[in-house]
């Protein structure tokens, strides 16, 4: 089986940002300049949309700023997708750690080491699926996905007013499982558990009102199914009286709703229930570096 691209051109990168960049490109990795010492691209550059293989164009990008940043987009443009791992808050190394025990990180094409501490573990990106970027904050884990990029060896930005380089650690050119982006992040990040929706606003014309009435029974100033925000008009004949100043129950549906400041609204406001509090449903590791 025929290795990656990114692996072909990792194996002999060089330590030169135009060189490396003409290398990746030549393996078919689109790729792009940033700023020297940062993760931004060049002034008047849109980013990853301008990742070209195009030897002129990248050759054009150096020569205006020799000291340039390499930079290479993700997903299914490259071929090529990323989880990485965090050090900055939450220490990505626990759930990298817990990640992979559960068997939800194969092995990656090729490990790099961030200058911050953290790594980026590269993946061929499926594509006949698309898989957005996402992050996973509370883990200190991100996925680089469609929509996205990294800084590629041998870049340097700087970290604690230091330059520091990026650099590859580990090359597993027979790597071809992707990883599922999907799952992982149920994993890392899962979801609270859905809440009953709530109703939709209704309009008190055209019969709306008799509708809120059998939905929202409201006697001695209480509403027995859920809270009602807003006072209830006693402009029209039969109202009766709720017990509160300034409101009144629904005479068999007839009546209209006014909002807090007296103003008709037209529609009912239920209350918002907050989720719940949830567990992450996994435990963390102590740290371990890789």
């Amino acid at each position: 089986m025929t290795a990656h691209p990114l692996a072909l051109a990792v194996a002999t990168l060089s330590p030169s940002p135009v060189v490396a960049a003409r290398q990746l490109a030549e393996a078919g990795v689109p790729v792009f300049a940033c700023v020297p010492g940062g993760k931004r691209p060049l002034p008047g550059s849109r980013g990853f949309l301008d990742a070209t293989t195009d030897r002129a164009q990248i050759g054009a990008w150096w020569r205006r700023v020799p000291d340039a940043n390499l930079a290479i987009p993700t997903g299914r443009v490259s071929g090529v997708v990323v989880v990485d791992v965090d050090v900055h808050g939450a220490n990505g190394f626990d759930a990298f750690h817990t990640a992979r025990a559960a068997g939800l990180l194969p092995r990656p094409l090729v490990v790099v080491r961030t200058p911050s501490g953290g790594m980026h573990l590269c993946y061929p990106a499926r594509q006949s699926v698309g898989q957005r970027s996402w992050q996973a904050a509370k883990a200190g884990i991100d996925f680089r996905g469609d929509g996205g990029y990294i800084i590629a060896p041998p870049s340097r930005v700087r970290v604690d007013g230091v330059l520091r380089a990026y650099e590859v650690v580990e090359l597993h050119a027979d790597a071809t499982t992707p990883v599922d982006a999907a799952r992982l992040r149920d994993f890392l990040d899962p979801r609270p558990p859905e809440r009953t929706r709530a109703l939709r606003p209704v309009w008190s014309r055209g019969g709306g009102v008799e509708r809120i009435a059998s939905w929202v029974h409201v006697d001695g100033g209480r509403a027995e199914q859920g809270p009602v925000l807003g006072r209830l008009s006693s402009r029209r004949a039969g109202a009766r009286p709720c017990g509160r100043a300034g409101r009144a129950a629904l005479p068999g549906g007839g009546g209209r709703l006014v909002g807090a400041g007296g103003r008709h609204d037209g529609a009912v406001r239920l209350s918002h229930h907050p989720a719940s509090a949830y567990s992450p449903g996994f435990d963390v590791w102590p740290f371990r570096t890789p």
